[in-house]
């Protein structure tokens, strides 16, 4: 492994020995022990109005245009098998609501599947995407700005009780309603920071209502996400396969250290996107494991050549998250005050961290919480789109 070629493992004799005496039996350990890591899972854990793999420039006209072709593809098929589905994507391509290839790596049923899903969700359609009753009723809103006696559009006033049932697999409570809670906690002056970063991974009830009093004790978001990650099932199962790495092996095994990164360190395309994290890890590493022998001088040149520009191998959407976290800045140059970010660098978490177990721990810490930061910021476009759904449209 590219890993094992840049840090190459160290004897351990124990281990060899060991071996020996179970019959020479060559992965041994990798045997008993990597086969029993827990998966961690690499979904967002957010509140999703829309479909993160289908970003529509005007969903509201798309998914009126959607539920036409469907209307119209009903009349001649009946099922929705595979050979269906692309048929109908064939339809959207002829109808320019969407450009279906067929030669892509995703098949085209597939892509109309992901395309067509949250309709779906919100009862459009059935998940054989036959149209409902809403579904209809949506459409005939739909063609004309008449507004109903809550002063809101009709098709507006279609979505909006939509939404308000909408239940979103693994939350326990419904997300719009939980949004409405919030904005009354808050006296109606709901920060956009709060719905971005902590309304949007509130599962439960009680989750909601610890979140919004952790937040309106000091207003930081960050240190909000910050405890509820490392509070979350994720860093219970990462301690766990990290105390099953140490059983067998020490952080010299760099190829075995590996296996346990790709397991606690989840990503959704697969492990490698993980690479350039683990090779990070490696460089952290090596950092703290000298921090009493360098000093201030090689200590500056090891964060400006190795560690400053690393936000992307991190899943850091942005250079920001990566460097205030970790140097309280977000700019690091020879006029720098080194002394600080030196400082506040070593008083981390992760540099702080007193074993090789807590480093690991804290690096897979901090991942969760830059990858939780980005992609709420990512969800938030999203969800701020779909909100615009049931507000009063002009005639």
């Amino acid at each position: 492994m590219e890993n094992s070629k840049e840090y190459p493992p160290k004897k351990n004799h124990r281990a060899e020995r060991e071996n020996r005496e179970c019959g020479g039996v060559g992965d041994f350990y990798k045997i008993t022990e990597m086969d029993n890591y827990k998966k961690i899972t690499s979904n967002s854990g957010l509140i999703s109005f829309g479909n993160t793999g289908a970003r529509l420039s005007d969903p509201r006209a798309i998914y009126v245009k959607i539920l036409s072709a469907l209307v119209e593809f009903r009349k001649q098929n009946t099922n929705w098998e595979f050979t269906d589905q692309a048929n109908f994507g064939n339809l959207l391509t002829e109808l320019n609501v969407f450009d279906i290839k067929t030669n892509n790596v995703v098949s085209s049923d597939k892509d109309v599947r992901v395309k067509t899903g949250f309709i779906s969700q919100l009862g459009f359609t059935t998940e054989d995407r036959m149209v409902t009753n809403i579904g209809k009723e949506l459409l005939s809103n739909s063609q004309s700005f008449d507004v109903n006696s809550f002063e809101i559009s009709k098709d507006s006033y279609t979505y909006l009780k939509q939404f308000l049932k909408y239940q979103q697999s693994d939350f326990k409570i419904l997300p719009l309603l939980s949004l409405i809670y919030s904005v009354i906690e808050f006296k109606n002056e709901l920060p956009i920071d709060f719905v971005t970063y902590i309304w949007a991974s509130s599962q439960t009830k009680e989750e909601l209502v610890q979140n919004i009093e952790n937040y309106k004790l000091n207003s930081d978001y960050r240190e909000v996400v910050y405890k509820a990650i490392a509070n979350s099932e994720s860093t219970k199962t990462a301690q766990e396969n990290i105390e099953l790495f140490f059983n067998s092996f020490d952080v010299s095994y760099t190829e075995n250290l590996s296996e346990l990164l790709y397991e606690i360190l989840p990503h959704g395309k697969g492990n490698s996107f993980k690479d350039k994290t683990i090779r990070l890890f490696h460089d952290v590493y090596l950092y703290w494991k000298n921090k009493k022998q360098w000093n201030e001088l090689e200590k500056k040149n090891y964060i400006q050549n190795t560690l400053k520009s690393r936000y992307k191998d991190i899943s850091s959407r942005k250079p920001s998250y990566y460097l205030e976290i970790l140097f309280d800045t977000t700019s690091l140059n020879n006029s720098s005050d080194w002394n600080t970010i030196i400082s506040f660098f070593e008083k981390t978490s992760l540099i702080a961290s007193q074993t090789e177990k807590d480093l690991i721990l804290n690096f897979h810490i901090l991942y969760m919480y830059i990858k939780k930061l980005s992609v709420c910021e990512e969800y938030r476009d999203l969800n701020m789109k779909y909100f615009t759904f049931s507000e009063k449209k002009a005639a």
